[in-house]
């Protein structure tokens, strides 16, 4: 199964300004490749409080996460996270990404969205937040359902 989660749940501080900012019900993305248990996942993102890339067995409860199937990729979608794992967390791209709408992307260092955005191949993924990078998926996995996946891939590249 490969999938995508995305955090609703309260959270800390940055959860909630990421939300005010973004204007969306979501402040992280998970990208989920594997369940090791019931509600247990790996999990591979960029989080702010692990301190970059990395790979997390997280138990993700459904009333704090939405997870979204990915049934479009091609790919190898690990690979992306395997070349950046242990990069730093990305707070200045956050800032000038999200917050200003500079779309500032720095290969050295990554937040949740745009990690998860470049190992999909989606264009300007320091574009995406949580709550956009949900919309484009589920935009992708509709179009895909259709048999018009590449069209509808080509439309984002």
């Amino acid at each position: 199964m490969t999938a995508l989660a995305f955090y609703k749940g309260k959270g800390n501080w940055l959860d909630w300004a990421i939300r005010l900012v973004t204007r969306s019900t979501y402040s992280h993305v998970e990208l989920l490749t594997n369940q090791c248990a019931d509600d247990h996942f790996i999990c591979w993102s960029s989080s702010a409080r692990d301190g970059g890339v990395r790979i997390k067995s997280i138990s993700l409860n459904l009333e704090h996460w939405d997870i979204v199937s990915i049934d479009w990729y091609p790919g190898e979608i690990v690979e992306i996270f395997e070349q950046h794992f242990g990069a730093s967390y990305d707070y200045m791209g956050i800032v000038f990404s999200q917050f200003f709408n500079f779309r500032r992307q720095d290969n050295k260092r990554w937040f949740c969205s745009e990690i998860c955005a470049t190992a999909l191949g989606l264009p300007s993924p320091e574009s995406y937040s949580p709550g956009s990078l949900k919309l484009a998926v589920e935009k992708l996995n509709q179009v895909h359902s259709q048999g018009k996946c590449e069209s509808a891939r080509a439309s984002f590249l």
